[in-house]
């Protein structure tokens, strides 16, 4: 069921899982995908074998701070780095083994919908992982990082692996 597909970790470890692309969970692999312009990722349209509906499917990224986010305290005047995303159905959305966001919905895909902000990232690289559950119909997510500081930005990197 949808809701099955929520609360259940289909992947034996979701909140440690550094899955590399080709590694192996079950008879399926992690694969790379691409969103479209407008930041849309199309699962029904991923060619992702087995069932459309009451399943889920798993992103994975790192994103790479230059700076510790996570220690308010010890630095003020830090950026602040936020997580903007949307999904059709479900969705959790984990930072380093934390879950941020949990929302077993049934609904259509709205941009920005969830909101992480303040992100509490460690200096260097942390990882994020997405599970979008579907009940059936459209499977979607949408996803960007806004930053308050362009300079900041712009020292940030991404990997689809973590990097070695």
């Amino acid at each position: 069921s949808h809701d099955d597909a929520c609360d259940s970790d289909l992947i034996g470890g979701e909140t440690v899982i550094a899955p590399r692309e080709n590694d192996k969970v079950g008879d399926l692999a992690w694969k790379p995908i691409k969103t479209n312009e407008s930041l849309l990722m199309d699962f029904n349209r991923e060619g992702i074998p087995g069932p459309h509906s009451n399943s889920a499917v798993y992103l994975s990224f790192w994103l790479y701070s230059p700076k510790p986010l996570d220690q308010l305290l010890a630095a003020p005047n830090v950026p602040v780095v936020n997580l903007f995303a949307g999904s059709d159905d479900g969705a959790k959305i984990w930072l380093n083994g934390k879950l941020l966001i949990e929302n077993k919905g049934v609904h259509p895909v709205v941009p920005d919908d969830y909101r992480c902000t303040s992100l509490a990232l460690k200096q260097g690289w942390n990882h994020f992982l997405v599970k979008i559950a579907q009940a059936a119909g459209e499977w979607q997510f949408t996803a960007h990082i806004q930053c308050s500081d362009p300079r900041y930005m712009a020292e940030m990197k991404s990997s689809l692996e973590e990097p070695r």
